[in-house]
């Protein structure tokens, strides 16, 4: 039986994700993206993302990456997989998005299209008749660090079309999982929306019931285990205390939410809270800073250290995180030394910034250190001890990854 071929148009994360799952599944794949630049660097194995097995995979034989079009011919189906980008407000880009989408359309009009990449609701409402013709969405709920795996392993697959999706198409995603849910273009655009308004609830109810413990004796990680044991809460919900909501793909769901309410007369003011309560929570390391320095007015706060820049661990983005957020506002004190370290950055564009290539080989030691990521165990080895001024160093550890027996600072500061 021969092998069925798959095209993807758009290699960002979203793409070389699903061209890794489809190789691993004995497909054909061919990716194919309009920047010669980025062909040129996946040819020649050179990621900009950090995805476990990513790379290895990529460098199947059953995959091909061009910026030719014209390659897509024998594709079977098409997906359309470039990652809609967003501005400094988090407000969407579908410019890149349409692009190939009408490229593809021109070049191969008969050819079915599957959008991976995420439309804002009422897009494909909107949409010609013409373009509907073969046209359908896929629902995509990866997860920065996990994009490969989950793309290999989904829950489930949701497509969506104007008519009812075709067998082919069907039988492709039979090999991938069971649970296949097919719906409408309405239905399917507000399914993935409506998944991260609930991960950005749960995020936002922790983040303030963990206020509340903090001003008791509580302790935070005890109700967080006894929340999980409870089912109608689950062991994978996102209750974990953080610094706000970041990475990009949530904060781009919650203005397109926002923006469809307003659109539609709806007034649902709990869309408003999550963003300024995740606003306040990601200038909460800053606002400890300044009250730091205002209680103590002969505080000599020369040497700072943030240590982690990536939105989450295991990720190379640092779109909206709190450590770039956190660094803005350090900008104000021209009398400060900033350094960073992250294991996964190796370049900011700010040149004032001074960026570590190891803690290790550092002499450096700091008057207050902020530990932005919840890091384990590397904070009780010897080297990190040393970057501390004895009692002196003021530490900001918001996840409690450093283990107290250790430290001697008489200032440690934690949400949990």
């Amino acid at each position: 039986m021969n092998k069925i071929t798959v095209g993807f148009c758009g290699l960002s994360h979203l793409g070389l994700c699903y061209m890794a799952a489809y190789a691993v599944k004995k497909f054909n794949v061919i990716g194919y993206d309009a920047s010669k630049l980025k062909v040129d660097k996946l040819n020649k194995n050179q990621l900009d993302i950090n995805e476990p097995n990513l790379n290895k995979i990529l460098q199947n034989d059953n995959i091909s990456i061009t910026n030719d079009v014209s390659l897509l011919k024998s594709a079977k189906v098409i997906f359309i997989s470039e990652d809609v980008s967003t501005d400094t407000n988090n407000i969407s880009d579908y410019s890149k998005v349409l692009n190939y989408f009408n490229k593809i359309k021109k070049y191969y009009p008969k050819k079915k299209i599957v959008f991976l990449s995420q439309m804002k609701p009422g897009f494909f409402k909107n949409l010609s008749e013409i373009k509907k013709k073969n046209t359908f969405y896929q629902v995509e709920t990866l997860v920065f660090g996990e994009g490969v795996k989950r793309s290999i392993n989904p829950e489930r697959i949701i497509i969506a079309g104007e008519r009812d999706v075709p067998n082919d198409i069907l039988l492709i995603y039979k090999k991938f999982t069971p649970n296949v849910i097919k719906t409408n273009f309405q239905t399917a655009e507000l399914i993935k929306i409506f998944i991260n308004i609930f991960l950005i609830s749960n995020l936002t109810t922790a983040n303030y019931l963990s206020e509340i413990s903090d001003k008791t004796d509580a302790s935070w990680n005890d109700i967080e285990t006894a929340l999980r044991m409870d089912k109608r809460i689950g062991k994978f919900s996102y209750i974990k205390p953080g610094l706000g909501i970041s990475g990009g793909n949530l904060e781009r769901d919650l203005i397109n939410i926002a923006q469809f309410t307003d659109l539609n007369n709806l007034k649902i003011p709990i869309f408003n809270i999550f963003k300024q309560y995740s606003k306040i929570r990601k200038n909460w390391p800053y606002k400890i800073f300044r009250q730091k320095l205002k209680i103590n007015k002969k505080l000599h706060i020369k040497k700072v250290l943030i240590y982690g820049l990536t939105y989450k661990l295991n990720t190379h983005s640092m779109k909206n995180s709190p450590s770039i957020n956190l660094m803005n506002n350090l900008k104000k004190h021209k009398d400060i030394i900033v350094s960073c370290y992250d294991p996964n950055v190796k370049y900011l564009k700010n040149n004032k910034i001074k960026i570590l290539d190891s803690l290790k080989s550092s002499t450096e030691k700091f008057d207050f250190i902020f530990i932005m990521l919840p890091f384990k165990n590397i904070f009780n080895k010897s080297y990190f001890l040393n970057k501390i001024k004895k009692k002196k160093t003021i530490i900001f550890d918001p996840f409690s990854v450093l283990d107290r027996s250790k430290i001697q600072s008489k200032e440690l500061i934690s949400l949990c």
